[in-house]
């Protein structure tokens, strides 16, 4: 499976000060939280993960949302989670369709009522509040 990181070598402040202030985006989004790698077989490529990231795999933990056995490594402020379907839902339908890879990035948003109306404008499946 494919998989590459970017290590950038200037510190925080660095690329703060280069970016300048954070830009609001229409549907307010502000940070990402997680990021969802789909795998198939979590024996087979944890440890991929382990060695790019340089840190050993958090112990598996079985994500109901998305139906899936997953580990998530954290990476500063956010976390990555290597996941591998255990039965019908998000992880095995993004297997499925796409193969394995990045299939969900969740964000922090200040506003929900503005994600919600910037889904709606461009015709994404609209969570209720």
């Amino acid at each position: 499976m494919p998989f590459g990181v970017v290590q950038h070598y200037s510190d925080r402040e660095a690329r703060d000060a280069y970016v300048g202030s954070s830009v609001v985006h229409p549907n307010s989004a502000t940070t990402v939280e997680r990021t969802y790698v789909a795998v198939e077989s979590m024996a087979r490529d944890l440890p991929r993960f382990e060695e790019i990231l340089g840190t050993p795999a958090p112990e598996p933990e079985m994500g109901t949302v998305i139906m899936s056995l997953m580990s998530v490594f954290s990476l500063g402020g956010m976390g990555l989670a290597v996941a591998e379907p255990r039965g019908s839902g998000p992880t095995a339908d993004a297997l499925q369709s796409n193969g394995p890879g990045l299939f969900q990035v969740l964000v922090r948003a200040r506003s929900l009522h503005d994600a919600q109306r910037v889904m709606y404008g461009i015709g994404a499946l609209v969570p209720a509040f």
